[in-house]
């Protein structure tokens, strides 16, 4: 790898690392108020008296997350590879499939995720 490729991918990283800490830092307020709800509700969901239901509903809503945002990963991952072939690049089909394989592995932990949270 040249050192102008490797300052360009730093860069890159540099710059994406901005915009996120941007966004986190714009958008404090929302998140902080949405982990006080959870910090406040979660007591009640496992220790309320019918907590097994409640808990069931939470853990569906969890896997049903988990196996959404690998269905992504791997449609984003799809896209990628497509990409790769079209522009005939090497290093995109290679991230496409690395991709495309996380989401795979994101959407077997959200189906197996029943399996560890009973």
């Amino acid at each position: 790898m040249t050192k102008n490729t490797e300052k360009n991918m730093i860069d890159m990283v540099k710059d994406k690392v901005q915009k996120v800490s941007a966004y986190l830092y714009k958008n404090k307020t929302a998140i902080a108020t949405i982990m006080w709800v959870v910090l406040l509700i979660t007591p009640q969901i496992i220790f309320a008296d019918n907590g097994d239901t409640e808990w069931t509903w939470l853990t569906d809503i969890i896997t049903k997350w988990i196996k959404r945002v690998g269905g992504l990963f791997m449609l984003i991952g799809a896209v990628e590879f497509g990409l790769g072939w079209k522009d005939n690049r090497a290093d995109d089909k290679v991230q496409g499939v690395r991709i495309l394989i996380a989401g795979v592995i994101v959407y077997g932990v959200g189906f197996s995720a029943k399996t560890f949270l009973k």
